[in-house]
């Protein structure tokens, strides 16, 4: 009975198409469906909003690493975990090396050759490499924007006994990426047009970005941390300077005042 019920599921597998096991199996890298510009959010992405600080520190997401390069950026805000995909030197790869870039369009081609009313498997090669860019240009934004994001990361992700492909830790700890031989090159800024930078990222990165600017700091560490809204920070640390100041000059007025008073009563005392 159990070996009859076990040929008639690898007799279904067969009658799959190649496109479906593919994407079972997590192989395809694009999304079957890909988002227009119309359906993107109508928000822009701050690089400041969505970095790994405000992630670890403010929301305690968890970073889950996949093989699946679909699932890139997907945010569960039920579990809080935040998947990411583990090897972008495959991306880099792709946008370096022209003849595995044929290999793998060929692949996505052929993974997307079912019917589809989005006609994804005529995607043209330019957006299977801009697709790929994409997700190189989200660790830059996610973990290697500022300083203290990439230090955190070599704190938190990259331990000294955790193996990591090379172009990751790369994209999530140094400080420019110029410096990297053979690297496709990558517009980094501090904001950023879904439709534009992310028009396959955006709305994941969107939904990302909306959960962690709902989350409020709890402790004065974590508001000290918080660099999400920099117009905010600045209005809330100018008030703290310009009042901790006036605080301070205020008591050394009170001080002199008191000093002076004592110095004119002592010599009335002495007569």
């Amino acid at each position: 009975m159990k070996a009859s019920k076990k040929s008639r599921q690898i007799s279904g597998a067969g009658k799959r198409s190649l496109g479906t096991c593919l994407r079972a199996l997590g192989v395809v890298p694009l999304p079957c469906s890909l988002p227009s510009p119309e359906t993107l959010r109508l928000t822009t992405i701050s690089a400041s909003s969505v970095d790994y600080t405000a992630i670890k520190t403010l929301c305690n997401v968890s970073i889950e690493w996949v093989n699946d390069l679909s699932s890139h950026c997907q945010f569960d805000p039920a579990t809080k975990k935040l998947y990411i995909f583990r090897f972008p030197s495959r991306c880099a790869l792709d946008l370096t090396n022209k003849r595995w870039s044929v290999v793998i369009h060929s692949v996505c081609r052929i993974a997307c050759a079912h019917t589809c009313r989005n006609k994804c498997s005529l995607l043209p090669h330019s957006t299977v490499e801009n697709y790929f860019r994409e997700v190189l240009l989200s660790y830059r934004l996610l973990f290697g924007h500022d300083d203290r994001s990439r230090k955190l990361c070599r704190k938190k992700l990259f331990g000294k006994h955790r193996a990591h492909d090379s172009v990751l830790y790369a994209l999530c700890t140094w400080k420019n990426m110029a410096k990297a031989t053979n690297f496709p090159q990558l517009q980094e800024r501090e904001m950023y047009e879904p439709a534009i930078d992310f028009p396959i990222l955006g709305n994941r990165l969107a939904t990302l970005q909306e959960y962690i600017l709902q989350q409020k700091p709890r402790t004065w560490a974590e508001v000290f941390q918080d660099r999400r809204d920099p117009q905010w920070s600045f209005n809330f640390w100018a008030v703290m300077i310009i009042g901790g100041a006036t605080i301070l000059l205020g008591t050394l007025q009170v001080v002199l005042s008191a000093l002076q008073l004592a110095a004119t009563i002592k010599p009335s005392l002495g007569r």
